[in-house]
């Protein structure tokens, strides 16, 4: 019984002994092609139930232990292959259905992870880790949001919506002078995958405020295309689309107003583009 070395002297299995590969064949061939009764699983899940009941001073220890007991081990890629296999099989015959998790359950207090920190060094390793989803790598490489997909997430219950400092700065100089300006950035207009920040409520006009840190430094950061970088290829974006735009740098703000009301003067009397009439 003791040949491989697996068992104590007690007669216990030793913790760490890893099952030799035949033991394990031996095992999986001898289950092959076998379907628990639902009356076995029923017979099964009452005798877990009546278990819990009689030893609940003791399942967190046995729970503990069994996590202990798996930390650090994997399933093989063949085994992840066949797991998904027989999942996806059961999944089209309508064995099964996909688990759908209402979230409300899982806020504050609900939460597993509630309260509770990853540490440095996970951290780490998720970072280092999502940092090679790159290219090919990442699911979304070379695909868009919709407009409709956009306006969703622009108009989430839990995204800031309303205007930052600096819009707000800029919407109170519109209204103070007369503009016809109302601020969108909210996701309330979508042009091409785009949100502008002002549009006029006659004209097809929009006003864009290029800030440093969600403009300059992002793109500088994460590497965005041309379009994202320079303002010029913004404006032509939207021209294509039938829209003039003016953008307005983050620091123009610091500028006396009557240099800025100047600028935004002149773009509104601007006659509109003929293809945007």
């Amino acid at each position: 019984m003791n040949k491989t070395g697996m068992f104590n002297k007690n007669g216990k299995f030793k913790k760490g002994h890893k099952v030799p590969n035949k033991w394990r064949k031996a095992v999986s061939n001898t289950q092959k092609g076998k379907i628990v009764s639902r009356e076995f699983r029923e017979m099964r899940r009452k005798y877990m139930l009546n278990y819990i009941k009689e030893h609940k001073d003791y399942i967190p220890t046995i729970q503990k232990k069994s996590v202990e007991a798996r930390r650090g081990t994997h399933h093989s890629k063949e085994s992840r292959k066949k797991m998904s296999e027989v999942r996806l099989k059961l999944f089209k015959e309508g064995k099964i259905k996909p688990s759908v998790q209402d979230p409300e359950k899982f806020r504050g207090y609900n939460n597993p992870f509630f309260g509770k920190h990853h540490t440095k060094a996970t951290r780490k390793i998720m970072s280092s880790k999502a940092s090679l989803r790159v290219g090919g790598k990442n699911a979304f490489f070379g695909r868009k949001h919709t407009p409709e997909t956009i306006r969703k997430i622009l108009t989430h219950p839990n995204r800031h919506n309303s205007p930052n400092k600096a819009e707000k700065k800029l919407l109170r100089l519109l209204k103070e002078n007369n503009f016809n300006y109302d601020f969108v950035g909210d996701g309330k207009i979508i042009i091409g995958n785009k949100n502008p920040d002002f549009i006029h409520k006659i004209k097809k006009k929009l006003i864009e405020l290029w800030g440093f840190y969600h403009t300059d430094r992002f793109c500088l950061k994460h590497n965005k295309d041309e379009t994202y970088y320079i303002p010029s290829k913004l404006i032509d974006f939207y021209k294509i689309r039938g829209f003039d735009c003016l953008v307005i740098r983050y620091e123009e703000l610091s500028l006396p107003e009557e240099v800025l009301l100047s600028k935004i003067k002149v773009f509104d009397e601007k006659e509109e583009l003929e293809y945007a009439k």
